[in-house]
């Protein structure tokens, strides 16, 4: 599958990951949320942030404001909002998870959601978890950078 494509507010196309372009504070807690989720179940910091998210999508605080997670979940990605994209990935694996007669049918926030935030926002989840920088960044700290601080990716 091809790079996702972002309408902006503007009218203009570009990468997902390019429509964040210039919000290093918002860029930075997306890579967060990404990292948290694929380390749910061994990270006590990641535990502790996102049983505090309330949104189904985890599009949510403590990770964005209300505005930002607007943001975040209208953004076009294959044609369809971000929001939408997540919710059908979500009813689909819900439907399979029914058929196997597994007796939890909860999405899975490191198999499911994960993969598809990686996707949207080009995330290399590998080169995120060694990068010492981002590490000592979420370490120091957490989700709010100071104003001297910078996110670039990986």
């Amino acid at each position: 599958m091809g790079k996702a494509k972002v309408t902006g507010t503007q009218g203009a196309e570009s990468h997902l990951k390019s429509f964040l372009e210039g919000e290093n504070h918002l860029w930075y807690r997306i890579n967060a949320l990404v990292f948290d989720l694929r380390h749910f179940r061994d990270k006590d910091e990641s535990v502790n942030r996102l049983n505090t998210v309330l949104d189904p999508m985890y599009i949510g605080a403590p990770y964005f404001t209300n505005e930002e997670a607007k943001k975040i979940k209208a953004a076009n990605f294959d044609g369809r909002s971000l929001q939408e994209v997540i919710a059908s990935t979500m009813q689909e694996k819900l439907k399979r998870r029914k058929r196997t007669e597994v007796e939890d049918f909860r999405p899975c926030a490191a198999h499911d959601i994960a993969p598809l935030l990686e996707r949207a926002f080009d995330i290399k989840y590998k080169k995120l978890d060694k990068s010492k920088h981002f590490n000592e960044l979420l370490k120091t700290s957490g989700l709010d950078l100071k104003d001297n601080q910078k996110f670039k990716g990986v």
